[in-house]
C-alpha cells in the first residue's frame, strides 16, 4: 500500500462515521418529533398527567435475621480442644 491509498482509506472512513453521524441524528430528531405529537394528540380533558423522570427512592432492604437466635453478649462460651499425638 503506498500512501495515496491510506489516504484514500482513511477520508472514506472519516466521512462514513461523519455521515452515519448525521443519519443517527435525523432519525432521533424526527422520532422524537412524532412522540411530542403523538403526546400532544393524548392528552387527558382532565389536564396533563405529570410523570416524573426521576423513580421513586427505594426502602431499604430488611435486616438479614441474626445467625443464631440464641445468641447473647453475656453468654458466650468458647471450648478448644487441642489433640497431639
Amino acid at each position: 500500500m503506498n500512501g495515496l491509498d491510506i489516504v484514500l482509506i482513511n477520508v472514506i472512513s472519516y466521512l462514513g462515521g461523519i455521515l452515519s453521524g448525521i443519519y443517527i441524528n435525523h432519525k432521533m430528531n424526527k422520532n422524537k418529533k412524532e412522540n411530542k405529537d403523538n403526546h400532544n394528540k393524548e392528552k387527558d380533558s382532565d389536564g396533563e398527567k405529570y410523570n416524573s423522570p426521576i423513580l421513586a427512592a427505594a426502602y431499604p432492604p430488611p435486616t438479614a435475621p441474626p445467625m443464631n437466635p440464641n445468641f447473647s453478649q453475656n453468654t458466650i462460651q468458647k471450648r478448644f480442644t487441642i489433640t497431639a499425638e
